[in-house]
C-alpha cells in the first residue's frame, strides 16, 4: 500500500512538472497575458502539489492506524483460538468425568451387591474359621509330640558322640601300638612269632574299632536324618536342612535326605538350583527307585520354569517327604 501512494505521488509530482516546463516555454514570449496565465497556473499547481502531499501523509497516517488495527485483530483471533482450544480441553474433561463418575456408581452398585452377598455366606465362613482353629490347636499338641521326640533325639545323640569320641581315642591309641610294634618287628626279628601275634591281635582290634565306628557314623547319619523329618514336619524347614546336611556330612550317598533336601528346597525356599542339584543326586543314588519317573518329571518341570520365567515359582507340596528311619 505504501508503494502505492508513493508511486501516485511521483506520477503527479512528474506531471506538475511537465505543466510547469510547458508554461515556462510560453513565459519566454513576450505576451503578458501569458505570463499571467503561467503564473496562475503555477500557483494553482503548487498548491495542488501541497495538497497531494497532505493526503499521502493522511493515507500515511491512516495506514499505521489500519495496521495497528489489523495486529489488533489478529491478536484478539489468536486469543479467541486460545479460548476455543481450553473450552475444548475443559469439555472433555468434564465428558471422562462424568463417564468415570458413572462407573464409580456401577463399581459402587456391584460393590453393594457383593457385600450383601459375602454377609450371607458369614455363618459358613465363621464354622470353617472355628475348625481351622481348632486344627491348629491339634496341631500344636503334635508339635509338642515332635519336640518331645527331638529332645530325646538329641540327648541320644549327645551320648553317641562321646561314645564316638572315645573310640576314635582307641582307634589312635591302636594305630600308635600297630606303629610300635612294626617298629618292634624289625628290631628284633628273633621274637618274630611272638610280634606276629600281637600285630594279628593289634590288627583284629583296630578292625573291630574301624567296623563300631563305621557303625556309629550310620547311626549319627540316621539321626540326623530323623531329626530333619521331624523338623519338617514340625515346619522348622531351616532346622531341617542343617540336619539333612550334617546327615550327608557324615553320608553322602544317603538318597533320602538328598530327596528330603530337593522337596523343601523347591516347595519351601523356592530354591531351584539346589532343588535340581538333590533330585539329580537322589536319581544318580537311586536310579531303581520306586518314584524314579516322578522325579524325573519334577526336575523336567523344573527346567521349564526357570527357561520361561527366570525367577522362582513355589509350586507347593506335591508329594510327601521320605519317612524317618526308626528302630
Amino acid at each position: 500500500m505504501r508503494k502505492c501512494l508513493v508511486f501516485i505521488f511521483y506520477a503527479l509530482f512528474a506531471s506538475v512538472l511537465i505543466r510547469a516546463s510547458l508554461y515556462a516555454e510560453e513565459v519566454k514570449k513576450p505576451d503578458t497575458a501569458a505570463a499571467k496565465l503561467v503564473e496562475t497556473t503555477n500557483q494553482r499547481l503548487n498548491e495542488q502539489v501541497k495538497g497531494l502531499a497532505q493526503e499521502a501523509d493522511t493515507l500515511k497516517s491512516n495506514k499505521i492506524i489500519l495496521e495497528g488495527q489489523v495486529n489488533t485483530l489478529l491478536r484478539q483471533k489468536d486469543e479467541a483460538l486460545e479460548q476455543l482450544k481450553k473450552i475444548t480441553v475443559e469439555s472433555s474433561s468434564l465428558k471422562g468425568q462424568i463417564t468415570a463418575l458413572e462407573a464409580n456408581i456401577a463399581d459402587s452398585d456391584n460393590k453393594r451387591k457383593d457385600a450383601i452377598d459375602e454377609n450371607v455366606g458369614l455363618a459358613d465362613q465363621i464354622k470353617q474359621l472355628e475348625d481351622k482353629y481348632w486344627a491348629v490347636i491339634e496341631l500344636e499338641k503334635e508339635k509338642d509330640k515332635y519336640k518331645l521326640q527331638v529332645k530325646r533325639l538329641e540327648n541320644e545323640f549327645i551320648g553317641m558322640q562321646k561314645q564316638k569320641v572315645n573310640l576314635e581315642g582307641k582307634i589312635g591309641d591302636l594305630r600308635e601300638s600297630l606303629v610300635s610294634l612294626q617298629e618292634e618287628k624289625s628290631l628284633y626279628s628273633k621274637d618274630n612269632t611272638d610280634l606276629r601275634k600281637q600285630l594279628r591281635i593289634s590288627v583284629s582290634q583296630f578292625i573291630e574299632a574301624q567296623k563300631r565306628l563305621t557303625e556309629m557314623n550310620k547311626d549319627n547319619a540316621n539321626m540326623h536324618y530323623n531329626l530333619g523329618v521331624i523338623q519338617q514336619n514340625a515346619g522348622n524347614y531351616d532346622r531341617a536342612i542343617a540336619e539333612y546336611n550334617r546327615t550327608l556330612k557324615i553320608n553322602p550317598k544317603d538318597a533320602d535326605a538328598h530327596y528330603n533336601l530337593a522337596l523343601v528346597y523347591e516347595t519351601i525356599k523356592n530354591n531351584r538350583d539346589k532343588a535340581l542339584f538333590h533330585y539329580e543326586c537322589y536319581l544318580a543314588l537311586n536310579p531303581e527307585a520306586s518314584d524314579n519317573w516322578t522325579v524325573k518329571k519334577r526336575i523336567t518341570d523344573i527346567k521349564a520354569l526357570k527357561s520361561v520365567w527366570g525367577e522362582p515359582y513355589a509350586k507347593g507340596m506335591w508329594q510327601k517327604e521320605k519317612l524317618g528311619r526308626f528302630e
